[in-house]
């Protein structure tokens, strides 16, 4: 071997050796050889460690106005729901903590929360107030004599796909509801029961006339929900009330092809 391949061996194996421990420093240093930069976080975590939601964009640019009618019909009657878990702010929801039969009740009260044409299936029932009596008797007994028959199919669609309720959570709150027999001036809560496909709610009056504008002052994506602001302007009776407002988690949720908006949570500020 002449001396100036002997040169070029040495230099070449100098070289492999300066790569072979840059290597390991980098493999198996704490910092991945990044300084204080540590180690990126893996795919799906943030710097924790932690699961994280993928941000994505929405699939269809959000209806405002479908959304306003949306909260025209559930302000009215989701003041009480708050009760359900007993604390909370007025027009409290939360799919997670608001009580199953409370909603149900909302969903089939006098005036309910939700527009029943929006949705399929059937159309919301007449009060029937005729004298016929419900298969249980319910309404005699709890003083009323009137009831609605609403098709279970339906409510239990709108409990699942706009209110974000399990099956098995509503089916729950059935059998429990069910079991009631006690008696009242206007029946004990809950007041309703499944029978041959229809969920038959005891109901002692007609709701009073109110009316209700909505303005959106805030929609804004967050990945998985949509973080709604919204001041309702409230008429009772003629009477023009001071306005208030409320934030939401909503999704604008596609079911069976169609576009619904669908709440999570709701408060009043």
């Amino acid at each position: 071997m002449t001396a100036r391949q002997k040169v070029i061996l040495i230099a070449a194996v100098a070289v492999l050796a300066g790569m072979a421990g840059f290597l390991a420093y980098t493999l198996f240093s704490p910092d991945g050889g990044g300084g204080d930069e540590g180690t990126p976080p893996a795919a799906g975590q943030d710097s924790e460690g932690e699961s994280v939601q993928e941000q994505t964009q929405p699939v269809v640019e959000p209806d405002e106005e479908a959304l306003k009618e949306f909260y025209r019909w559930f302000i009215p009657y989701g003041e009480g729901l708050n009760g359900a878990v007993g604390e909370g702010p007025d027009y409290y929801f939360d799919c997670m903590r608001t009580d199953t039969e409370k909603m149900m009740m909302s969903v089939m009260w006098n005036v309910p929360c939700v527009n029943y044409d929006v949705y399929p299936g059937e159309a919301h029932p007449d009060m029937n107030w005729s004298g016929e009596m419900d298969p249980r008797g319910w309404a005699e007994s709890a003083g009323t004599l009137s009831f609605y028959a609403y098709d279970a199919d339906k409510v239990d669609w709108i409990m699942r796909n706009i209110f974000n309720y399990s099956q098995e959570e509503i089916d729950a709150a059935v059998e429990l509801a069910g079991t009631q027999t006690e008696e009242g001036p206007y029946g004990p809560l809950p007041r309703f029961y499944l029978e041959d496909g229809k969920y038959y709610y005891i109901t002692g009056g007609l709701g009073w006339e109110t009316e209700y504008d909505i303005s959106i002052d805030s929609l804004e994506w967050d990945g998985q929900y949509y973080d709604v602001v919204y001041t309702v302007y409230e008429n009772i009776m003629g009477e023009e009330q001071p306005p208030f407002t409320c934030t939401a988690k909503m999704q604008y949720k596609e079911v069976d092809g169609e576009y619904y908006w669908s709440m999570f949570k709701n408060q009043k500020e």
